[in-house]
């Protein structure tokens, strides 16, 4: 009587271990398809592009089950009342302004006494990206820098002369490295040099 009572409760307690470790494991992969997602967003990307990139990221998750919501702020994050769309070929939040991603997930429980009551847990993932400059569609009709959502594509590789007015035209490359990592490799539609590469790789 003791053993199936003693066997019952082991019995409990590794399904419960199990559960709960599937349930993180899917929580974790979950926040990371959302970084990745929030991350497309500040660039500049669709909002469909946005949402592929945070389904395709959710490894070993059913990909068509994860929900993105998008939306933005221009108060500092105090409120994100706006819905993310797109307008001239990306998404039309502010440079400057956050977009928060979030994502759904509904976790199905592999037993269903583990939880009484209860056989899928919807799963939350929240990240908030800054917009950070036009992406290639949009930059290009403004002249390479002209306008506010032209700032980026006026930066060029390190080892070429600078077009943004709040940068020195000429630095070494080590302190470039340091303000802009290497602008032909951050800048869509920049071409990519051999001393970009040199750089990365130090």
């Amino acid at each position: 009587m003791e053993f199936a009572a003693a066997v019952t409760l082991l019995l409990l307690l590794l399904l419960g271990i199990l559960e709960f470790g599937l349930l993180f494991k899917d929580l974790l992969i979950l926040h990371e398809a959302a970084r990745v997602g929030a991350r497309s967003a500040g660039l500049g990307n669709t909002t469909d592009t946005i949402t592929s990139r945070t389904q395709n990221s959710a490894i070993s998750l059913n990909a068509a089950a994860v929900s993105v919501d998008l939306r933005y702020s221009t108060d500092g994050g105090a409120s994100f009342p706006e819905v993310l769309s797109d307008s001239g070929g990306e998404n039309d939040a502010p440079v400057g302004s956050l977009i928060r991603l979030t994502a759904s997930y509904p976790h199905r429980y592999v037993t269903g006494f583990v939880v009484p009551g209860q056989q899928s847990k919807t799963l939350v993932a929240r990240m908030v990206s800054q917009r950070e400059y036009a992406s290639a569609a949009g930059g290009s009709s403004g002249g390479g820098g002209g306008g506010g959502k032209g700032v980026g594509r006026a930066l060029r590789c390190p080892s070429r002369r600078l077009s943004r007015p709040d940068l020195p035209r000429k630095r070494p490359l080590g302190d470039l490295r340091a303000t802009l990592g290497c602008a032909c490799h951050t800048v869509p539609g920049a071409a990519k040099h051999d001393e970009c590469e040199t750089i990365r790789n130090r």
